[in-house]
């Protein structure tokens, strides 16, 4: 079969009908449910994400016969199957590859071509609601492992982003003015404390002249020399800050030690 006056498409990203896929921290294994599959690229159907008519008759005019009888590059009974699928087009499931691709050729040369199938919108929320799901509780895996193996947010930088808490170092450098007078308000109790994580070395005046001179805060400098590696190696200290000199110092304490006891752990 074949067809002429196809536009040759170059597409900056896939197409996607549905809403991209949420961002999330740690990726799940692709769900899979009946004739669906879900992943970070967003729904399939038997394996194949969705694509336009323009690209389906492209890559359909693309195929070539193999030598001796052989497939070549002729798409498979799957491809076809999941593109009618996602269009909504009926088929028998005892169909030939060439019925199928007939069916093809047929809906998608049509003016107006097919559009996606609409009951599939409901499908693509389950199956993303199911993924988020298997991705939040991958996240609590990979956390309650690191624990488990004595790490803390202030020696794990994997875990610090995950617990969310390396978040506050990103807000402080977006308005320190703003962010100190968040966290630190006239009702804030005299022992409260708080920690900027994985700060590089060549901003912490900035830190020490917000919090120190402007609002007037204890501030302590923790250095981590086993943080990163080669030349980044030690260059990103954490940063406490409070209200109380002794507070302060207490919790810089604390984080000390847990990075030397953290290095002895993984040495081992």
């Amino acid at each position: 079969m074949g067809s002429t006056g196809i536009r040759r498409l170059r597409r900056l990203r896939p197409y996607q009908p549905f809403p991209v896929p949420p961002d999330v921290l740690v990726l799940p294994k692709p769900i899979e449910e009946s004739v669906y599959g879900y992943s970070s690229v967003g729904l399939s159907i038997l394996g194949s994400a969705p694509k336009t008519p323009d690209e389906l008759l492209e890559l359909m005019a693309q195929q070539r016969p193999g030598p001796r009888g052989g497939r070549g590059t002729r798409k498979p009974r799957k491809f076809f199957q999941a593109h009618l699928m996602w269009y909504g087009i009926g088929f028998h499931e005892h169909e030939s590859v060439d019925e199928l691709e007939g069916w093809h050729w047929a809906a998608m040369s049509s003016d107006p071509p097919p559009t996606i199938y609409a009951g599939l919108s409901q499908v693509d929320a389950i199956m993303r609601q199911k993924w988020l799901v298997a991705a939040a509780e991958e996240q609590a895996r990979v956390m309650s492992s690191l624990i488990q193996r004595g790490a803390t947010v202030y020696t794990s930088d994997l875990l610090a982003q995950l617990t969310g808490v390396w978040q506050l170092t990103g807000q402080f450098f977006k308005d320190p003015d703003t962010f100190l007078r968040t966290h630190f308000p006239l009702t804030a109790p005299p022992q409260h404390v708080l920690v900027l994580l994985a700060v590089d070395e060549e901003a912490e005046n900035e830190v020490f002249e917000w919090a120190a001179d402007v609002h007037e805060l204890w501030v302590v400098k923790v250095d981590n020399i086993y943080r990163g590696s080669g030349r980044s190696q030690g260059r990103f200290p954490d940063f406490v800050i409070g209200k109380d000199e002794q507070a302060v110092n207490a919790k810089a304490d604390a984080i000390e030690r847990e990075n030397i006891a953290a290095a002895w752990t993984f040495r081992r």
